[in-house]
């Protein structure tokens, strides 16, 4: 069993890892959307049509730009800014959070990522627990971590 140290994300981590997410996850549409654009640019005839679309192309990232930093800011979700820590071992991973702990079985994750020097463990739909690499307390931690646990959630 390893146990980490206490840390916290500040919010501009917070919304980085949330962007990158979802650009990981929607790259393929933004390309179609673009290779349509490029398309429409080279053979399209009327300019007031394609300037419009090319507004909205360039709008579309600073509205979820400000979706997420709104997301970011909001009370409800100030429980991912808390500061914590976490005890792992093979079976599950306990959190304390403000006193309060949680415990959750290896078995209900599903999903796994490394971001911008994160691990982000999935256990549903849009609900991850997030540690960076510096919380761990020796590097023989982190690389029981990803020995033990990344590998038994397939990484």
């Amino acid at each position: 069993m390893i146990t980490t140290k206490k840390f916290s994300l500040n919010k501009q981590e917070f919304l980085k890892l949330l962007l990158i997410r979802y650009w990981r996850r929607r790259w393929w549409y933004w390309s179609l959307v673009f290779g349509v654009f490029a398309f429409l640019g080279i053979y399209g005839q009327d300019w007031v049509y394609l300037n419009s679309l090319i507004l909205l192309v360039l709008l579309i990232p600073v509205l979820l730009y400000l979706q997420f930093r709104r997301y970011v800011n909001s009370p409800k979700n100030r429980v991912f800014l808390l500061e914590r820590y976490f005890e792992i071992d093979t079976e599950k991973i306990t959190g304390y959070v403000e006193g309060d702990l949680s415990s959750i079985k290896w078995e209900h994750f599903y999903k796994t990522e490394f971001i911008r020097n994160h691990y982000l463990l999935h256990f549903s739909q849009g609900q991850f627990i997030c540690m960076p690499v510096e919380c761990f307390q020796t590097e023989a931690d982190r690389e029981w971590f990803e020995n033990e646990v990344l590998a038994k959630l397939g990484k």
